[in-house]
């Protein structure tokens, strides 16, 4: 068997999230690259073919499974030298370094975390977030590259933990662009919201419009092949999220030439250049349906020309920014496979 450059550690993936979509471009990278790698996935919802064990403690089986195959590959000598994980949150990290030891390099993306104003762990554990800050700080000092998918991201990332700022950068999700049929927005219809249904993401926001009588349809835990295909006809995306670090499902939307509503904020300032009268008030509020329901009536109003030009400009200026040489996911990748500590 060949010497292995990398080792790479999903503690959770699924095909119709963030998880998927980067071992995929994982994948790709080092094949183009040529680095030898191996994967350890904890749970993956994807193939699951029986009921995922249910209980109070049930979420920590895909961080106790991870240990598990972690350790036996150590054993097995299989561990490579470069290690890299694909949502960290989902990691014992105290573990995992102490397996690794000082010499391998561990890298990892942060797609979410209690630094997050509206992390969901916030809304049920305030009382304790002094510590649980302390927590996350120690567990992140533990990697010595961290990936954050936005300059807003990296910004809220480094306001909670400044001393990590030299192993610190942000780097773009990739995303295909090329995945979809042109329709005319003559023959689309309806709004999609595809986001969990949570709080911070904005759940009760759809739930007002739905009883206000607003038609909204829903795809979730669908793979991303299958979203994609159902998204492009439909003349918007519903995202009234309140923590959000990349927003793939808005950005999707966007290159399938679909408008995304999104808020005046978070990482949609960033990425998504829509004008303005298109985008609601940040941070979400009670009024916020209200104002959706206005930008529903634009958009309805729209002729052909009016709704191409906006979708074109937007994916136009999405593409540049997400194939930055220096903060693309190319980028990322020759970090994890050739930077030294």
């Amino acid at each position: 068997m060949k010497k292995l450059d990398l080792t790479i550690i999903v503690p959770w993936l699924s095909r119709s999230d963030w998880t998927g979509l980067i071992l995929d471009s994982l994948i790709f990278e080092a094949r183009l690259k040529k680095i030898n790698y191996n994967i350890i996935i904890g749970d993956n919802i994807g193939i699951r073919k029986k009921a995922q064990s249910k209980g109070s403690f049930s979420f920590l089986y895909p961080k106790l499974k991870v240990v598990e195959k972690i350790i036996d590959l150590s054993h097995r000598n299989l561990l490579a030298n470069r290690l890299v994980v694909v949502d960290s949150s989902f990691i014992n990290m105290k573990a995992l370094r102490y397996i690794a030891g000082d010499k391998r390099i561990i890298s990892c993306f942060v797609n979410g975390g209690y630094f997050q104003k509206h992390d969901l762990d916030r809304q049920s554990l305030n009382n304790y977030s002094a510590e649980l800050l302390k927590f996350e700080n120690a567990h992140y000092s533990l990697m010595d590259k961290i990936f954050l998918p936005s300059k807003y991201a990296l910004g809220s990332f480094l306001k909670e933990y400044p001393d990590l700022k030299k192993k610190c950068s942000h780097h773009y999700y990739y995303l295909p662009n090329h995945f979809f049929d042109e329709i005319d927005f003559s023959k689309k219809s309806g709004y999609i919201f595809a986001s969990r249904n949570s709080f911070e993401k904005g759940v009760d926001v759809i739930n007002k419009l739905i009883k206000s009588g607003l038609k909204v349809s829903s795809i979730i835990n669908k793979k991303n092949s299958f979203f994609r295909k159902k998204l492009i006809k439909y003349k918007g995306v519903l995202v009234p999220s309140r923590a959000d670090l990349f927003g793939f499902c808005a950005l999707e939307a966007i290159i399938a030439g679909v408008i995304p509503v999104v808020p005046r904020g978070l990482s949609y300032e960033e990425l998504v250049d829509l004008p303005r009268q298109f985008k609601v008030s940040s941070p979400i509020s009670y009024k916020t349906d209200q104002e959706i329901s206005q930008i529903i009536k634009l958009i309805d109003n729209l002729n052909e020309t009016e709704y191409k030009k906006i979708v074109y400009s937007a994916k136009k200026s999405l593409i540049k920014k997400l194939n930055n040489k220096n903060h693309n996911f190319g980028s990322a990748m020759n970090k994890i496979f050739y930077e030294k500590k």
